[in-house]
């Protein structure tokens, strides 16, 4: 083992028995980490809403943007100072 590298022969067959052995579990990790990221991705239908002249301010923190996307101004200015800086970068 002293003579092995990582392109010797043996090194790269103990490898893959490794990785073999631990397949599941990594498989199970990244079904765990797709379906959490899949949770936080929000449908938006292909047409948008109309730009309106003027939009009601109101006082209500919006959490997320309705589908047909008729709430984006008002998530907007509900965002916080540095999100909103994030979003405009």
């Amino acid at each position: 083992m002293k003579i092995w590298n990582e392109r010797s022969v043996n090194f790269c067959k103990l490898r893959m028995l490794i990785l073999g052995d631990r397949l599941p579990d990594i498989l199970s990790a990244l079904d765990a980490h797709i379906t959490e990221f899949s949770k936080a991705v929000h449908y938006f239908e292909p047409v948008r809403a109309r730009v309106q002249r003027d939009y009601v301010s109101r006082d209500v923190q919006v959490e997320s943007v309705e589908p047909d996307g008729k709430n984006v101004a008002m998530f907007l200015t509900s965002l916080p100072s540095q999100l909103l800086e994030s979003f405009q970068e």
